[in-house]
């Protein structure tokens, strides 16, 4: 340090050389007017450039000597440069939120630094879908995890990794059905009577369901939803991080769409290298339920046929309408003179071993896999992200499953230093067969009686009679009607078919180091077909026609026919299109010369229109077996059958159409001092 001198009388040149005495620095005068200060010959500025794992430039990486507060950031293209004072072999700490902190060393040479992602600190940074910013920096109540934490090999979907790693998240499974979708809840029960699911946001844009399902079936605890939710067409394995936003914040960055919270979904991208092929594959073995099961206590045939003589010999009064199978049921039959005594003891006896194991008859063992192939690669200008999937989920009931073929694509250019684009591709098809919610197997199992045999003597399908209220509009009828689960399960289904295609894209602009300019836009469609079917030898059509499959249907107002031929083909065609388009400004800028005041704002305008069109027709006698063909009834009076009659004349066709168009502008403001404190502010 120079010490204070009071200088009288010198020449100026002698003021300024004993300033610069010590220093790497000289002087000159030229014509006696003008003086330049510069380094002496020979010194070297410190330089280089600071990437990514990727080699894209990192902006705004803090550059620091060692053990001094002599530091500098990378500007716009990851490069910085920094004195050295004629001093060699200096260390220099770098560091950069998100990114492992490396102390490397300087002899003279320019460097290249790449920087490696940290795991462990990804909660510092948070994507909220219209930018990435230092959590420091946010007041908004946002989790955050990285795909690859979370993701175990037998998840097939998204939401099923975020079960029980966000805190305060709800997920709740209400059937144990291949594809049937959790319920999420973010914030709770925020309406009673409105949609409580939360909003999916893919790379920026909202995604739409692909379907419309009705809120009353959102809500209702009981409702399965087979179609799925928006985002359960995404590839798990494409997926970079999730970020979770849970308070007011989402719902001014978003609106009142994201009034149940808002999960951001984060694809991944290329890197700067040679291309590299992966395969990714994960097996699961689903074992089916067993009577052994130490949660499945359930009585044998002897157990239950001895439970059904107590109830008698105790005058026990059963329902009027119950299904009567067992000593119950053969001992009603005796009673009402349909069986003789000799053929009671012999049904007593038959129901006494029959033992019938309805798991095995109607459930498997269940493998599901998936399979996904990705190629990655790029150079500094130029990196590419592309994948293809496929998933194979077969469910514990014989006839279901779920299928899943996807495709993504993501391509960011460098086109200069200031401009850059991001194009993204996913598109995915699914295909879902069930039964319907009418013919439950696995309730049938654990509810029926093991001493009610599945199969006559001679291999033929053993049926027993059971109740049914007409399922129609009239409610007269309460017959008796043939039944087997095997039956049933042979001759109904609940088929779902969709594809999904969503393209979305970004080109940012740098003006100046505090501020760039992002356009961006995404178009998304979907196409859906649901079908459910009921085939003319079940029980849910004998209730219908009010008789069995080989009778003839019954004329008149006393035959309370409402299906005299064929059977039940109801169906739903969905389309649905969406398209968003975005105009984004972000700044950033220190108020004061010391880098204590820093201000952070986004403006945004954005345009969308969502369209949605589906036409559901509800069809009776169908012969689906016989190439799709519908009886005719020709040769037949429509007056003989006024059930079906006045059921043909209501019409049931119904077409739907839903429109929303929305224009809205949306701000971020944030100001913080020296880390202390931050003041945040988001509207829309």
């Amino acid at each position: 340090p120079r010490k204070d001198y009071d200088f009288q009388n010198v020449a100026i040149s002698k003021v300024i050389a004993y300033s610069l005495t010590g220093s790497m620095l000289t002087f000159e005068i030229e014509d006696n007017k003008n003086i330049i200060i510069k380094k002496k010959k020979g010194m070297k500025d410190i330089t280089g450039v600071v990437v990514d794992a990727q080699g894209e430039p990192i902006i705004g990486a803090a550059i620091q000597e060692k053990g001094t507060l002599h530091g500098t950031t990378t500007d716009l293209d990851g490069r910085f440069a920094l004195e050295s004072f004629g001093n060699k072999d200096i260390q220099l700490v770098v560091s950069y939120i998100g990114m492992k902190r490396q102390v490397v060393t300087w002899k003279g040479n320019t460097l290249r630094i790449k920087m490696e992602d940290d795991a462990q600190n990804i909660n510092e940074v948070v994507v909220t879908g219209y930018q990435t910013i230092d959590r420091r920096k946010t007041t908004a109540a946002i989790s955050s995890v990285k795909m690859d934490d979370v993701l175990m090999p037998d998840m097939t979907t998204i939401d099923q990794a975020l079960e029980g790693r966000i805190p305060d998240l709800l997920f709740s499974q209400n059937s144990g059905n291949v594809g049937a979708t959790a319920r999420l809840r973010v914030r709770g029960t925020s309406t009673l009577v409105g949609n409580r699911e939360p909003l999916w946001v893919l790379d920026g844009f909202i995604l739409q369901d692909p379907v419309n399902v009705s809120i009353e079936q959102l809500n209702d605890p009981d409702y399965i939803n087979y179609i799925g939710n928006a985002i359960s067409g995404i590839n798990p394995q494409d997926i970079e991080r999730i970020d979770v936003l849970k308070d007011a914040a989402a719902t001014a960055l978003y609106g009142t769409r994201a009034a149940n919270g808002v999960i951001v979904v984060t694809t991944k991208k290329g890197h700067v290298g040679t291309p590299v092929i992966r395969y990714s594959n994960q097996t699961k073995l689903v074992v089916r339920p067993h009577y052994s099961d130490k949660n499945i206590n359930l009585m044998n045939s002897q157990e239950r046929m001895q439970f059904g003589k107590d109830l008698c010999d105790l005058h026990y009064v059963f329902p009027q309408y119950m299904t009567m199978v067992g000593y119950e049921g053969a001992f009603h039959r005796f009673q009402t003179g349909v069986i003789s005594y000799e053929q009671f003891l012999n049904e007593v006896k038959n129901y006494e071993t029959a033992n019938t194991d309805w798991f095995d008859l109607m459930c498997r063992n269940a493998v599901t896999h998936s399979h996904t192939v990705s190629l990655s690669g790029g150079t500094e200008s130029t990196r590419y992200y592309s994948s293809v999937g496929y998933t194979r989920e077969n469910g514990t009931v014989n006839t279901e499953y779920t299928e899943r073929y996807t495709t993504a694509l993501n391509l960011t250019t460098n086109i200069s230093k200031q401009l850059r684009t991001n194009f993204r591709i996913n598109a995915n098809i699914q295909k879902k067969n069930h039964l319907p919610g009418e013919v439950n197997a696995l309730q049938y199992a654990y509810e029926t009686t093991r001493a009610l045999p599945a199969y006559n003597s001679d291999g033929s399908l053993f049926y027993h009679q059971k109740h049914g209220y007409s399922v129609g509009e009239n409610k007269k009828a309460n017959n008796q009607y043939n039944y087997n689960i095997l039956n049933e399960m042979e001759n109904t289904s609940s088929d779902y078919s969709g594809n999904t295609f969503n393209a979305s894209g970004e080109v940012k602009y740098n003006l100046l180091d505090m501020i760039d300019f992002t356009a961006g836009g995404s178009y998304s469609r979907s196409s859906t077909a649901q079908s459910v079917w009921f085939g003319e030898n079940t029980n849910y059509v004998a209730i219908l026609k009010n008789g069995e499959a080989k009778d003839i249907p019954q004329t008149g107002e006393s035959g309370v026919c409402e299906l005299p031929y064929g059977g039940v083909y109801n169906t739903t065609n969905t389309i649905t299109e969406s398209i968003t388009g975005r105009l984004q400004a972000n700044f950033h800028r220190f108020l004061d010369s010391e880098n204590t005041s820093l201000i952070t704002a986004t403006l945004g305008y954005e345009a969308s229109a969502y369209r949605s069109n589906a036409i559901a027709d509800e069809t009776r006698g169908l012969y689906q077996k016989r190439g799709m063909q519908y009886a005719t009834m020709e040769g037949a009076d429509l007056d003989d059958f006024p059930y079906y009659k006045n059921w043909l004349a209501k019409g049931h066709r119904q077409i739907t159409a839903a429109k929303t168009n929305t224009i809205s502008g949306y701000l971020t403001l944030a100001y913080e001092y020296k880390n202390f404190f931050t003041v945040g502010m988001n509207g829309r």
